[in-house]
């Protein structure tokens, strides 16, 4: 009696250990992913269709910040009304533009370690090439002719405020996926003379074609406007003063950050810079705009600022490019615009 008595522990025990092991088998094999299943795809992208009929109009691109479930996806939406319904895309970014038919998406993929891409596009906005950044995304500019693009990340900091914040700049090509050049070893004269410091940091690409660009570079606590060319690998530097630049339209003139301070705080002023004649006109925006601004056409720049109404959202706000006038939003709840004519 007593040696039964011993096994009945034993066997409950042992019965026990096979239920946990039937019910972890059934788990493992109702919530595992099956390999002939495809992966989960969101329901909130508009349909192709419907991106397809803004994209044959004039239209805006740009990041949706309208909070949801499509926030942070690049968007379209009319140019004759930039605040009304919108087209949402698959792609997640931080940063977007297009130009000549072909964007770039900027992205940061969240998980144990935070890693960063940049994304190609075509107009259907469908993937392309996936080039892996060294950073957190901050600018990015497609050539107007789609070929190629100019990258702008932090590899330290993440504000153009912070002391000490390091950025990282390269040129790809659009179309292969291929790094073409890092900023960082381009040669480069001031005053006709080699200029180089162990502090160099270049950020705010902006391009005249697919080979010649202009951009800022940052050295002993001075910024100053560069025009480079990706085939010679060599940069000059056109004035002190000038970050972010953004290139009009025609060529003539670009549109920067101009730093300054109020109440003892360090602000940038939108300002045109006439790259003939050197005339400099700070824009009717007093707030401060820490963005690189875009031109909406000839006689108008636009830029981001934090919501004033949304917590976590963003606006896109125009101001004329002569100094005259006063800023009007453009696009509620949206960041990082490009225009698409």
């Amino acid at each position: 009696m007593t040696e039964r008595r011993d096994r009945k522990p034993a066997l409950a025990f042992a019965l026990l250990c096979v239920i946990m092991v039937v019910a972890l088998a059934a788990y493992v094999l109702t919530t595992r992913p099956s390999r002939e299943q495809p992966a989960p795809t969101s329901t909130d992208a508009t349909p192709s269709a419907a991106m397809d009929a803004v994209g044959a109009q004039p239209h805006i691109v740009f990041r949706n910040t309208a909070l949801g479930s499509t926030y942070g996806r690049t968007a379209l939406a009319p140019l004759e009304e930039p605040s009304g319904a919108r087209a949402a895309t698959p792609l997640a970014c931080d940063r977007v533009h297009f130009a000549g038919g072909r964007g770039v998406c900027l992205a940061s993929n969240r998980g144990v370690v935070t890693t960063y891409q940049a994304i190609t596009f075509d107009r259907h906005f469908a993937p392309g090439h996936q080039i892996p950044l060294p950073g957190v995304p901050s600018r990015v500019r497609v050539s107007p002719d789609g070929t190629r693009a100019g990258i702008t990340v932090f590899v330290s900091g993440d504000s153009y405020a912070a002391g000490g914040f390091s950025t990282r700049a390269l040129l790809i090509d659009v179309g292969t996926g291929e790094v073409i050049a890092h900023l960082e070893e381009f040669a480069v004269t001031k005053d006709g003379r080699p200029f180089k410091a162990q502090d160099f940091n270049f950020w705010g690409v902006t391009f005249a074609d697919a080979d010649r660009f202009y951009a800022t570079l940052g050295t002993g606590g001075e910024t100053y406007l560069v025009e480079a060319r990706a085939s010679t690998r060599h940069g000059r530097v056109l004035r002190a003063g000038v970050e972010c630049p953004s290139l009009s339209p025609d060529g003539t003139r670009v549109v920067f950050k101009k730093r300054t301070t109020s109440a003892l705080r360090l602000v940038w002023r939108p300002a045109v810079l006439d790259l003939a004649t050197g005339r400099e006109i700070v824009l009717a925006e007093t707030r401060s705009v820490d963005d690189q601004s875009e031109w909406l056409d000839a006689d108008h720049v636009a830029y981001g600022l934090p919501s004033e109404s949304t917590p976590g959202s963003t606006d896109v706000w125009v101001v004329p490019a002569d100094g005259t006038g006063e800023p009007r939003m453009l696009a509620r709840d949206a960041w990082s615009p490009a225009f698409v004519r």
